[in-house]
């Protein structure tokens, strides 16, 4: 594992050299970009993360020509962007008019893509770029935003039309509520240590007399070992989809988030909620500032202050 990322690394490097920096964050192979159509590849599940849709997602569904940008996912995210009324596609490059559609993708999955030269205009997202200022959502939104009057910032609303949700899982959220994960994917090696300090905080009942629903995978079913008290606690790992995860996070009676910084984090955030976070952390103090500015609060600025992380 830690040769495949140090040989992505070099890869990355590689790239950087051939392509134009037109702004923080920004590669491309033009100087003047001239396209208004967008095809967006996220598709490659080796290098890109939940995280990473999410990040474009935020972004693209502000903007006003958002029918303008296709997604081309792996099909185990379909559901995702469906839920945003967003276009997807898993066709081919070949498929696309490679002068009229722009190729929008990060270093990390460029370095994998076959076809890499097809399109006439290819944009990349450098997530590594330490000279970013904004967290990244705002920065993808600036980048494609051609209309002054559309702000990053307008409030959005998620509808949740034809999701239906089960009777048990309505009655558990009749109640206020917190949703806890303790998946770690990354940086799984430090996870025990890690996963005291979030346990030691979960001992301390703050969240009393509200409720813990606990959310994950069916593989995460097995590696929790904390004991909530039963009458408060709902375990729902491997029981509910995608979309009921988003409505969950959304709802009223959900006042917030307590795990690691990881995707779950951003949904609660985008939605405003409150989030207790214990950071995994960066070796190094450089790469540690710029997820506080820039990643962990990626839904944008008001983010830092709905944040609040567990020592």
């Amino acid at each position: 594992m830690l040769l495949f990322v140090l040989w992505n690394r070099l890869k990355i490097s590689y790239f950087r050299t051939k392509f134009l920096r037109i702004k923080e964050g920004f590669y491309s192979n033009n100087k003047v970009l001239s396209n208004e159509k967008f095809l967006i590849d996220l598709s490659n599940l080796r290098n890109e993360h939940f995280g990473d849709q999410l990040f474009f997602i935020f972004s693209i569904i502000r903007l006003s020509n958002f029918k303008n940008f296709i997604f081309k996912v792996d099909s185990k995210w379909k559901d995702l962007y469906e839920l945003f009324n967003l276009r997807t596609s898993e066709q081919s490059f070949k498929s696309f008019d490679s002068n009229e559609v722009s190729l929008v993708t990060t270093f990390r999955s460029f370095v994998d893509l076959k076809d890499k030269n097809y399109f006439r205009e290819i944009i990349i997202f450098d997530s590594m770029d330490k000279e970013i200022s904004n967290p990244f959502c705002e920065e993808i939104f600036n980048f494609f935003s051609k209309e002054k009057n559309v702000s990053f910032h307008d409030t959005l609303s998620l509808k949740f039309d034809g999701l239906k949700v089960s009777n048990k899982l309505e009655e558990i959220l009749k109640s206020e509520f917190y949703i806890f994960n303790d998946t770690i994917y990354s940086r799984s090696f430090i996870r025990p240590f890690l996963i005291r300090s979030l346990f030691k905080v979960l001992e301390s009942n703050f969240y009393l007399p509200k409720r813990i629903i606990q959310v994950g995978s069916k593989d995460d079913l097995y590696k929790n070992s904390f004991k909530f008290p039963i009458d408060t606690f709902f375990d729902l790992r491997g029981k509910i989809s995608l979309k009921e995860l988003f409505f969950v996070l959304s709802h009223e009676n959900c006042k917030g988030y307590i795990g690691f910084d990881n995707a779950i984090m951003h949904i609660a955030l985008f939605f405003k909620k409150k989030a207790f976070v214990k950071f995994r952390g960066r070796f190094s103090k450089q790469n540690r500032d710029f997820h506080y500015k820039c990643v962990n609060c990626a839904v944008g600025e008001y983010a830092k202050s709905n944040i609040e992380y567990i020592k």
